[in-house]
């Protein structure tokens, strides 16, 4: 096994923590991973068993070569139990307790022994502080995460790098409402050892990850992440949260992982120039994940409103166009083919400038028409569709006429869908179809902007 495989591949696992309080811990994370793999061992040296499993006194004793072992134990144990495993010749550990240096003092010194034993061993480690590692495709399931509180995400092709267990937790449970899968769950907490450029460089490698998504409230070494999602990015989109962008911010962080923050300024510019996507909350980062992994780059600047709401493609409009208050990006001006194509297409009572509205009667072979129009156009660089399902002639159709041109046109789309519980019944739909699809004009536009700029960097990097 080569590189951070035996964390994120491993054959055989032993998990210290267990208890007979089905509750606790260890005892959650040993029972996740009994259908991953049957080479499972509990180390617990007062006990020659719990509930029927085979408990033993030392790693030093199971007769079987050990991948990874998960430390659930205070952490006044855990540096113990590390050197327990380095006896053994473990290959990789996750020791989750929190209280090393994010609480100072002998926390700090506890985590130093720490990294004395990851040193000397030649361990791979994730944590301390960490909420654990989850791998959809494979199943390894290394959380504590009561299952009836959280949803799991399903196998997908993002993947979630997190130096936050709660934040990373919180983000797979929005993917999931959003029936989003995930390639990878990685709450890599202190980083003792293995750290986010190590994360961002193998989750590269890996051909189930199409996207990387990384929470982040200090960078280990700044410049070499840069350097590395320079170089990613060519291949697979990166998106950063960066939190800590104020002083109240990164006394928070510091206090919260023990991680001192770089100026925000630095590092605005610094992730723009390596053409790393950056989100300024948790929204953002699903919606930039989803749009970058299931969408398209755009390569230019000019965009195509379609709607059955007039009011929707005002405000749209606004948006695109806006410096102050939008995205600086073009309405597209039509042309007389494309004009007398769509007026050709539609009926009188349609507008058909830009934005065009296709008013309250519209239905699904209008919508039809006229992406039809605006992908054969050479005005047009990518296209914003208001799907309105309210409209009285508009039905489940549409969600298929929107899947066609999304997969086979020459243009990106985004969609957008406004409403409540009957307009959700279509978003999920569009959802499972992998169709990204938004709840508000401003997320669908700001989804538009993020393809721009991957587009941008592609261009800059001579890839398309």
């Amino acid at each position: 096994m080569n590189g951070l495989d035996p964390i994120f591949k491993p054959r055989s696992i032993v998990v210290y923590g267990v208890s007979r309080d089905a509750d606790k811990m260890g005892s959650i994370i040993y029972g996740n991973l009994k259908s991953y793999t049957d080479r499972l061992y509990i180390v617990h040296p007062g006990t020659e068993e719990i509930n029927g499993e085979r408990c033993y006194k030392s790693a030093v004793d199971i007769p079987d070569e050990i991948d990874l072992a998960i430390i659930a134990l205070p952490a006044k144990y855990t540096v113990g139990a590390m050197r327990d495993c380095a006896a053994k010749g473990v290959r990789s550990a996750i020791p989750i307790a929190g209280g090393f240096k994010e609480a100072g003092g002998d926390g700090a010194n506890l985590e130093e022994e720490l990294r004395e034993v990851i040193k000397s061993s030649g361990m791979r480690v994730i944590g301390p502080n960490t909420v654990g590692i989850y791998m959809p495709h494979s199943g390894l399931n290394t959380l504590f995460l009561p299952k009836d509180r959280i949803g799991m995400a399903k196998p997908g092709h993002i993947a979630l790098i997190s130096q936050s267990g709660f934040m990373a937790s919180a983000f797979m449970d929005m993917a999931c409402a959003h029936d989003l899968g995930l390639s990878a769950f990685v709450g890599f907490g202190n980083r003792a050892d293995v750290n986010e450029n190590e994360l961002v460089r193998y989750f590269a490698e890996d051909p189930d990850t199409r996207t990387i998504i990384v929470y982040l409230e200090s960078f280990s070494n700044g410049r070499e992440f840069i350097e590395i999602c320079r170089e990613v990015n060519k291949k697979k989109p990166v998106v950063v949260l960066k939190a800590g962008r104020t002083k109240s911010g990164a006394r928070a962080a510091a206090s919260h992982t023990g991680s001192l923050s770089a100026s925000d300024v630095v590092t605005k510019g610094a992730l723009k120039q390596a053409g790393i996507t950056r989100a300024l909350d948790e929204h953002e980062l699903l919606d930039d994940g989803i749009v970058l992994t299931y969408n398209r780059p755009i390569c230019g600047r000019r965009i195509g409103v379609v709607t059955t709401a007039g009011g929707a493609g005002v405000i749209a409009a606004d948006y695109i166009e806006s410096k102050e208050a939008g995205f600086d990006l073009e309405m597209a001006v039509f042309g007389k083919e494309t004009m007398a194509r769509l007026k050709e297409a539609l009926p009188p009572f349609a507008s058909v400038g830009n934005p065009i509205d296709l008013t309250a009667a519209a239905d699904d072979a209008m919508y039809d028409k006229t992406i039809e129009c605006l992908q054969e156009s050479e005005e047009v660089d990518a296209i914003l569709v208001f799907a309105l399902f309210q409209s009285p002639y508009v039905s489940g159709a549409t969600v298929d006429v929107i899947k066609k041109w999304y997969d086979n046109g020459k243009k990106p789309m985004v969609i957008c869908c406004i409403g409540g519980d009957y307009t959700k019944f279509y978003i999920d739909q569009l959802h499972r179809k992998g169709v990204t699809t938004y709840s508000s004009t401003i997320r669908a536009l700001a989804a538009i902007r993020t393809l721009v700029d991957r587009g941008t960097f592609l261009k800059r990097e001579g890839i398309v």
